[in-house]
């Protein structure tokens, strides 16, 4: 009898925050953590192959989810119980999950007492997106590159035929892409006068989130020199002067000061 009248006041406590509603579990707004905003509000979750993303559900029970169904290469895991009817979940999205829309599902495990109020432990079904991720295999001319010079940059990867530029991380001035397909993408541009020159590409759309992966085998673009008058930044080099003598750099001799 005691642990029976334990369980229903446990089972009561819980259930407060539903003694007005008998709605089924559902979500009512999915939010995920991006680059630039910490919520966004989304009709659906998007990520990139070979990639995370934090996710917030809200809505009836959704401070009850158990578990997380995958599917198509993305799954779930550390579930947490955040605020009343809302939790939070990780997503992982593997380097094949196939591109475009699909679902998953979270599973509920209804409190004691909570099917009278509406609670069921079916899945709840959540829309995804999967974005390509390449990677960027190749690109020639590869190396030291002339600087300030407008050229032809030929890619080889993969999903090249989905991929835009990606503006935040080009470094070609007025770049454009002359012709792609699903292995080769040309891109002609001007390079910078100095610096390392970094092709970045996107779904297209995916906007500015996801950068394509780079190959390991992909070679770096240097435009001229690195920003600075060396290829390889010099070893820095120390004066000892004997006690008494500072460092003079215009003699190049240590002196009285």
């Amino acid at each position: 009898m005691k642990s029976f009248i334990s369980n229903l006041a446990v089972g009561s406590v819980a259930l407060m925050s539903y003694s007005s509603a008998f709605d089924a579990p559902a979500f009512t707004r999915l939010e995920q953590n991006t680059r630039t905003v910490e919520w966004a509000s989304v009709t659906r979750i998007t990520i990139a192959q070979k990639s995370s993303r934090k996710i917030r559900i809200t809505g009836p029970w959704m401070d009850y989810i158990s578990a997380v169904n995958g599917s198509g290469g993305v799954s779930g895991r550390n579930i947490a119980q955040v605020a009343d009817k809302q939790s939070t979940i990780i997503l992982d999205a593997t380097e094949t999950a196939p591109r475009g829309t699909k679902f998953i599902s979270v599973s509920i495990t209804c409190p004691f007492g909570g099917n009278f109020l509406g609670c069921t432990a079916g899945p709840v079904s959540i829309p995804i997106r999967v974005f390509e991720s390449g990677p960027i295999t190749s690109i020639a001319p590869s190396g030291t590159v002339p600087p300030n010079t407008e050229m032809n940059f030929d890619l080889q990867g993969e999903a090249l035929n989905v991929a835009v530029l990606l503006p935040r991380l080009l470094l070609l001035k007025n770049a454009s892409i002359v012709s792609k397909s699903s292995t080769t993408m040309r891109v002609r541009g001007t390079t910078p006068a100095c610096g390392f020159i970094d092709v970045a590409l996107t779904d297209e759309l995916d906007g500015s989130e996801f950068p394509y992966r780079k190959g390991s085998q992909l070679q770096s673009v240097l435009a001229g020199t690195i920003c600075g008058t060396h290829l390889v930044p010099p070893a820095p080099t120390y004066h000892y002067c004997p006690p008494g003598q500072v460092w003079n750099p215009a003699s190049n001799a240590c002196q009285a000061p």
